[in-house]
């Protein structure tokens, strides 16, 4: 079946795109599990281009980023991290993963005043989360001292 551009689909169309989505999604999950980030990155990439409206695609696909970015460094792939969390806040400012990815991309790019900021923001939204915590203490007791 040949789907025009997203803004002309039809109810059938959108669920098998939602579908689609959801599958390259799990694809990307694997990839990303066995370590192989930029698979995961393409694989989200994908799904993006069917439902750009899943903060977990762009939560995701920050993940696969960071990884990439810890082994090369590589500054772009650092700041479409911080794009991708960006994306998953304006979609769901209330989920707090979506503050932490913000968080730590904005680590990544040695941003620490605003990185802390963004942990702080998750951890207001769960504040008994134990992962949300340290990574607010060890921004604010390592960098901004």
């Amino acid at each position: 079946m040949e789907m025009g551009p997203p803004d002309q689909w039809h109810k059938e169309e959108i669920e098998a795109a939602k579908a689609r989505a959801a599958a390259l999604k799990n694809e990307g999950n694997r990839a990303l599990v066995a370590g192989d980030h930029a698979a995961a990155v393409a694989k989200y990439t994908e799904a993006l281009a069917l439902d750009d409206g899943d903060k977990a695609f762009f939560s995701n696909r920050a993940t696969a980023r960071l990884a990439l970015f810890e082994a090369s460094k590589d500054a772009d792939l650092a700041r479409g991290a911080l794009a991708d969390a960006d994306a998953a806040v304006a979609l769901d400012g209330a989920w707090p993963k979506a503050h932490y990815r913000r968080g730590t991309a904005l680590m990544a790019l040695d941003d620490y005043e605003e990185a802390a900021t963004a942990f702080f923001d998750a951890l207001k939204l769960d504040e008994n989360n134990e992962g949300l915590k340290k990574a607010l203490q060890a921004v604010s007791y390592t960098h901004l001292r």
